[in-house]
């Protein structure tokens, strides 16, 4: 206690935390100062340090008047508190604790992060741009990306570079933030309406009365009646940093362990999982005030930094724009982001050229992948495809901008020709009348990333405008004001401590125990809203197995994504064995991934996770395909690794074989982003369990399969903007017709299943729509522009993606653009493919079919019809006892058609009925639909066209 002229210094020593507090009474007024404490020296104003507390109050209390540093206002608390005490210890009263424990049993808050995602081709300028948002020094040897960049939330952003928290602070997270505002508040008078906390009763008092005959002044605070005692508050401190000898920690531990049982759950203190310091040395879990947050609360009070917890936290997530990484980018995008759509200016937009992902700093290395003769502008649109794909038909903001809302970013603004504004109208003018146009923000952003780094004053001034309106459009997202439960945030906090420790998965089993252990939730829904939440956020990502036991949650996802690039890696390391080296060489070439390069990656990354848990991680990405060949070994493929077939040399394929080729067709007038190389994979799995045992020849644009019972048939895919074409040949002299039908029908079910399913199990793909379509020759060069097609400028182009469709489902196949007298599409070539609608079509249930028995004039007429498909329909319609008697029995063909028939209308009696006869023409392994309608069908049902 000092005494200097009309003053007192009243000194608080707190040592659980970074700062001290010091209180000055200067003619009966108390003001509040922070002292820092930063490796044992002491400052009021970071500019003079003293080695200890006593020189600090000495130094000053030999100055004139009051504190001239004093860091912040004094704190507006209510009548009772005011100027009684000091916030650094009401942070650590039990008036604070009491209040945690409020806020975690019924707070409710919003989630302010918002993922600020870098999309577009590769080297168009992203992570640069990442670099200017940031402040951080421009870097013109900038390696590329491998696959998806991820940095932690910024706090406190705003116009000026975000920079983010000093390494010195110590790490806080959203909940932290969010639990310290609802704290503070309820501590500075205001009013949540949380209900009063049970627990109050049992939690370590810090903060009482002053007894009879004590001097207040000894310890501490002051002459109106409240006390501390230093030493308790050294105790407490200790026990609130370490959580271990808390009689609450003790109290709440058995109430867990107590709940873990009754609930059933598989897991108990003794799992491995809860042997974590995470809960063995952490307090937080168990309720107690924990130090970040006595901190944070202590700040708020002092209104240092009372509205970080309202602010936008922006966490940038940089996309590497090569076709590698395709295949994982959806994965980890999401509706609840903001998107900036970065493109190179310098470039030329419609220049077609071959993209190349750079697996180290050589870029004679990288290695040739698809998207060969796509242009800047493709990619672009590629993107926005994508980016639309996530969107939210019922959420628009104010400003009609379609969520999620996107921000188009220029690049390169130094060494584009002429005004850059120009190439963005470019742009912009292609944007128009698309889908995905209403994301597209109305401001746009020409920056120039040369200028990062450089003091604000120098920045560019465009930089400092797209801050702003990132934090301007965050804000308005639907996710920062939707409430949840403070809890599960308090759950992150738990996920992310226990992944900083070196625990990246856990089991389904595990996050459930985890969560009801810090939530008690009372009904299963719950946890799986939770889960939800985390994986919505990009905190985790889950993995779902029939088997629930297995399937996994993991707890940091960039781990996840270096693993991924570390095993499919084509660039040796020096220090590898030949045989790896060979291994590289054949993923490289072929795309094939070997178990031992698997195994020999596993090692090398030290890793827990299983093999096989680690294959299935990879199939559900759809990353790699499983085919099994047919001496029973197992071949992994990976689709996104492959190089990309000459498109002239694909089209070339198309005229050959005598089935046609049919296209997938999207509305969206772009081939989803990705879309392929899923359906390579699900399709390889059909193949390799149904079709055949020999693996595909493969190519990132295109592929084949070898089918049929003897491997006899050609099944190609190739991939163009617009659509995918599906072409069928046999291979040698021989073909049989009812086969080639047979594998087209199933070739269709099998794409239809395959859509089907990416449309479930892919949040980007829930909008996808799509149809089966035959290519139209009828109006090629009809109402052209004049400059020809609008992607290669030909005139009559023949290029699949400038084509007229002409859906499969239509009866007849008419051109509905031609002026010829002949509208209706030769069919020959297509019949194939076109049954498959037919059967699809026509549900044998709702077609018009004659009443009664079938007459014996028709079971003649029949027999004359039915042919060499005789010994299918008697399998349908009899079993195979009888086909074989009747084979041996009748010497003509006719003769064996028409005691088939007989045999069957007696063996059905009054069952032999039209309607019958007719399912059975009708099906699949037969090309009888047209004696169905002949034969079985009332003169009005006769239908238009059948093949």
């Amino acid at each position: 206690m000092f005494e200097p002229f009309n003053g007192k210094y009243s000194v608080l020593l707190v040592t659980s935390s970074c700062f001290c507090c010091c209180i000055y009474r200067y003619k009966g007024k108390s003001y509040h100062y922070r002292v820092l404490n930063k490796k044992n020296s002491f400052t009021v104003d970071n500019k003079q340090q003293f080695i200890s507390l006593s020189h600090l109050v000495e130094h000053y209390k030999h100055q004139c008047g009051s504190l001239k540093t004093q860091l912040t206002k004094p704190v507006k608390f209510d009548k009772e508190q005011r100027g009684l005490i000091p916030p650094a210890i009401l942070a650590r009263g039990s008036k604070a604790r009491a209040a945690y424990r409020r806020a975690l049993e019924h707070g409710k808050t919003c989630d302010i992060r918002v993922r600020v995602m870098l999309i577009g081709q590769d080297h168009a300028g992203k992570t640069s741009v990442k670099r200017s948002l940031k402040g951080d020094k421009f870097n013109k040897d900038e390696a590329s990306t491998a696959g998806v960049q991820m940095d932690p939330p910024l706090l406190r952003v705003g116009i000026q570079a975000w920079k983010p928290v000093s390494q010195s602070d110590e790490p806080t997270t959203v909940f932290d933030h969010k639990s310290a505002q609802l704290v503070a508040r309820q501590l500075s008078g205001g009013s949540d309406g949380l209900a009063e906390s049970p627990a109050n009763s049992t939690a370590p008092v810090l903060l009482q009365e002053c007894p009879a005959g004590k001097d207040c002044r000894t310890n501490g605070v002051d002459s109106s009646g409240y006390y501390f005692d230093l030493e308790d508050i050294r105790s407490q401190s200790i026990v609130l940093s370490s959580g271990v000898g808390s009689s609450q920690d003790s109290q709440d531990s058995q109430c867990m362990e107590a709940l873990d049982e009754s609930k059933g759950h598989s897991l108990g203190p003794t799992s491995p999982i809860f042997q974590d310091e995470v809960f063995t040395s952490d307090p937080e879990p168990f309720g107690n005030l924990p130090h970040e947050i006595v901190s944070l609360v202590e700040g708020i009070l002092l209104q240092d930094h009372s509205t970080v917890a309202d602010e936008i936290w922006p966490v940038i997530w940089d996309f590497a724009g090569q076709s590698l990484y395709h295949a994982i980018h959806p994965i980890f995008m999401s509706r609840e982001a903001l998107y900036l759509l970065v493109s190179d200016l310098s470039k030329d937009l419609f220049q077609r050229v071959d993209t190349c992902a750079n697996q180290s700093e050589r870029p004679e290395q990288g290695v040739k992948m698809a998207n060969r003769g796509e242009s800047s502008l493709d990619h672009l649109m590629r993107w926005m495809d994508l980016v639309h794909s996530f969107q939210d038909p019922s959420s628009i903001d104010a400003t009609s901008i379609a969520q999620p809302p996107v921000i188009l970013v220029g690049t390169h603004a130094d060494k584009v020709v002429g005004d850059p504004w120009d190439v963005v109208n470019v742009i912009l003018n292609s944007f128009e009348g698309k889908a995905f146009s209403p994301h597209i923000v109305e401001e746009k952003f020409v920056v120039d990333n040369t200028r990062a780094g450089q003091p604000y004053q120098h920045e560019d001034l465009n930089v400092q405008r797209l801050r702003q309106k990132i934090i301007s459009v965050a804000s308005t997202l639907p996710h920062t004001k939707r409430e949840i439960p403070l809890q599960w945030l308090r759950v992150e906090k738990v996920l992310h401590r226990l992944a900083s420790n070196g625990v990246k998965h856990i089991t389904k089993t595990d996050f459930k125990a985890i969560s009801n252990r810090i939530c008690q939730f009372e009904v299963e829904e719950d946890s799986e809203e939770l889960l939800h939440f985390l994986c919505d956020c990009g905190a985790v990502l889950y993995f779902n197995e029939a088997d629930h036991s297995r399937s996994l949650v993991i707890l940091d996802p960039q781990w996840l994504i270096k693993v991924f690039c570390q095993i499919i890696t084509v660039v040796s390391s020096k220090k590898e064995p030949m045989r790896i080296r060979e291994h590289r060489r054949t993923l490289a070439k072929d795309g094939i991934l070997s178990e031992e390069l698997i195994n020999y990656a596993c090692q090398n990354l030290s890793l827990k996770l299983s093999q096989d848990a680690l294959l299935s991680i990879m199939e559900k990405s759809n990353l790699i395909c499983r085919w099994v060949v047919r001496s029973g070994k197992v071949v992994y493929l990976v689709p996104s690794m492959l190089t990309a077939k000459p498109e002239e040399e694909i089209s070339g394929l198309f005229g050959q074989g005598s089935v046609g080729p049919v296209y997938i067709q999207f509305y969206t007038g772009y081939v989803p982003y990705g879309l392929f190389s899923r359906f390579l994979v699900l399709f390889g799995q059909y193949a390799s369990q149904q079709l055949s045992a020999r693996p595909p020849k493969l190519f990132a644009n295109a592929a084949r399969f070898f089918i049929g019972e003897k491997s006899n048939y050609n099944l190609t895919f190739a991939c163009f903007k617009s659509v995918i074409v599906i072409h069928l040949v046999h291979e040698g002299k021989s073909e049989d017709g009812k086969e080639t039908a047979a594998i087209c029908q199933q070739v269709c079910r099998c794409v239809e299943d395959i859509l089907d399913c990416l449309g479930a199990q892919c949040p980007w793909l829930h909008s996808m729509s799509w149809q089966l379509c035959a290519r139209c020759d009828l109006c090629v060069g009809v109402d052209e522009d004049p400059n020809g097609c609008s992607w290669h400028r030909v005139h009559s182009c023949p290029h699949p993606d400038c084509a007229h469709f002409i859906p499969l489902a239509s009866e007849p196949l008419r051109c509905d653009k031609t002026y010829k007298l002949n509208s209706l599409l030769a069919v020959d070539k297509l019949k194939p493919w076109v049954k498959h609608f037919y059967c699809s079509n026509h549900n044998p249930d709702l077609l018009p079919f004659k009443p009664g028995l079938v007459s014996r004039d028709d079971l003649l007429l029949l027999a004359r019809d039915v042919g060499k498909q005789w010994d299918v329909l008697c399998r349908i319609l009899l079993d195979e006892k009888e086909l074989e008697q009747i084979d041996y029995d009748q010497t003509t063909l006719y003769d064996k058609c028409f005691v088939m028939l007989t045999r069957w209308t007696w063996a059905q009696g009054s069952s032999a009925t039209y309607a019958a006869l007719g399912r059975a023409l009708m099906h699949e392994d037969l090309e009888t639909n047209d004696l169905c309608t002949m034969y079985c069908l009332t003169s009005q049902g006769v239908l238009e066209s059948s093949v």
